[in-house]
């Protein structure tokens, strides 16, 4: 048989290999989801008020008490999609939740497996995120439009080094600015292309960081228009994260994510491992660590010592993109040495589909099913709509978690809520309230304070939990009534 004839056999059957590791890939990443949906989970938070906004047609100012110079909020455009998607299928609350879950899921996921010259490489990395730090992956199934932004960050690892070519390439110029462009006009935070820009300048990429700085300015001005208030959007997006971080309050007073990390050992065990094993087969290279994407995963690393959302949004898809590669190199050179065979790349994805099918889906301490006890208010049941009228007022509430939960079950009623997802974005009177509440661990004299301040329309929900749950609230001004799952409503 001639050379020619053994090329284009050993071609076909790669071809044939790369289809079928592929097509195990996306059987495990499609059943990720649906797996842990199929337990009851949503997640607590934003994806929540995300959904029953839309489906209440509210804007934010009809929704929240909200400070009076906020003008605009930064996910114009996830509200934007998700309303045509709730339009066009008539979709509820937890419908439109599970769209968006698996949706942003599957987009994240599917990007380095098809990017990935051995996609099963992405398979092996999944899961040793999820065996060294199960909320890397958890993050991913949180439904909100961080997400888009993590996507836009797997693409640049993946193009960096088009952009660093001595010919342009339009092509992939045109493919960040549109991307940068939709992550700006779904989530807002356009400062975070600065890292990246950043990691170009590190490495010495400067042709790259010149190229990528073009992108992203005219990404972000792009999608900035996008929302219909560029303006608007550039600086409030600014003023909202000096808010959250620069009122000197502690990172105690901050949400979960916003606080910061403790170093995440184990992926950073996982890294240098990776390093190591490269210098122990023989094939260090400097340039292994000392370009734009290791760099930017170092740096979200770094900075998560402030906020670990860097590590979250930036260091892990930058960092996921870095092992690949180093995944990649190494099964190439097996692959050249012919040790490598099309048999032993299926097996590997199947042990390594295994492995992140199991260890992701497994409902360890209740991760997944944890939420599927918590009790909800609906304001429709005869003898809570007896008790709380018709409403029309502010809910003053005692945790954001009511906020997310009740509007979730609730979202045409017509209260405004006190508490919502970000205190920074409470007026000023009422968010020193929510910060003594929560500095002295919910003490009734901080609900007196806004109890002096209500009025026949109002409601004051307290959400009490472990053993006080049943204990009626002793704010006297007020009358309560005991729903179910540790609520207490009041009314005057």
């Amino acid at each position: 048989m001639s050379t020619g004839s053994q090329a284009g056999i050993s071609e076909r059957t790669d071809r044939t290999a790369r289809a079928i590791v592929l097509l195990i890939v996306g059987l495990v990443l499609v059943a990720i989801p649906l797996k842990i949906l199929d337990y009851g989970y949503f997640p607590p938070d934003d994806v929540r008020r995300h959904a029953a906004k839309v489906v209440s047609g509210k804007a934010w100012e009809e929704v929240l008490v909200l400070k009076s110079d906020i003008g605009m909020h930064s996910h114009t455009g996830w509200h934007s999609l998700l309303s045509v998607v709730q339009s066009a299928a008539s979709l509820n609350v937890e419908e439109l939740m599970v769209f968006s879950i698996v949706g942003l899921f599957l987009l994240y996921a599917f990007t380095p497996a098809l990017m990935a010259r051995f996609p099963e490489a992405w398979l092996l990395v999944l899961s040793i995120l999820s065996v060294a730090d199960p909320r890397l992956l958890k993050r991913l199934l949180q439904g909100r439009p961080y997400i888009v932004t993590m996507i836009v960050i797997l693409l640049i690892a993946f193009t960096w080094k088009r952009l660093a070519q001595y010919k342009p390439d339009n092509k992939i110029h045109a493919a960040l600015v549109l991307a940068i462009a939709v992550s700006v006009w779904m989530h807002g935070s356009w400062y975070l292309f600065g890292l990246p820009f950043a990691s170009f300048v590190l490495a010495g990429e400067l042709r790259a960081a010149r190229r990528f700085g073009y992108c992203a300015l005219v990404g972000i001005l792009l999608g900035a228009a996008l929302t219909g208030s560029p303006v608007a959007l550039l600086e409030q997006v600014i003023v909202h994260a000096l808010r959250i971080f620069g009122e000197g309050e502690g990172h105690s007073f901050l949400v979960e994510e916003f606080r910061p990390f403790d170093g995440d050992r184990y992926m950073l065990i996982a890294v240098l491992g990776f390093v190591a094993w490269r210098y122990m087969r023989g094939a260090w290279d400097i340039k292994s660590v000392k370009n734009p994407v290791f760099i930017l995963g170092v740096m979200g690393w770094i900075f998560a010592f402030y906020s670990k959302r860097f590590w979250f949004d930036l260091g892990v898809p930058a960092l996921s993109v870095w092992m690949i590669a180093e995944l990649g190199d190494a099964f190439a050179d097996l692959k050249q040495r012919q040790k490598l065979a099309s048999g032993s790349r299926i097996g590997m994805a199947l042990v390594f589909g295994t492995v992140l099918f199991l260890s992701f889906t497994n409902d360890l301490d209740r991760r997944w099913t944890k939420a599927t006890s918590r009790s909800y208010l609906d304001f429709d049941e005869p003898k809570l709509k007896e008790f709380v009228g018709e409403g029309g007022g502010i809910i003053y509430n005692s945790h954001m978690d009511v906020f997310y939960d009740t509007f979730r079950k609730n979202p045409h009623a017509p209260w405004r809520y006190m508490v919502g997802f970000e205190a920074a974005m409470m007026p000023d009177e009422d968010v020193k309230v929510y910060r003594y509440l929560r500095a002295s661990n919910r003490s009734e004299k901080g609900f007196r304070r806004w109890a002096k301040k209500m009025t026949p329309e109002d409601l004051m929900i307290i959400r009490k939990k472990g053993g006080s749950s049943s204990t009626k609230p002793g704010i006297k001004e007020l009358k309560w009534m005991y729903a179910r799952g540790g609520y207490w409503i009041g009314k005057l």
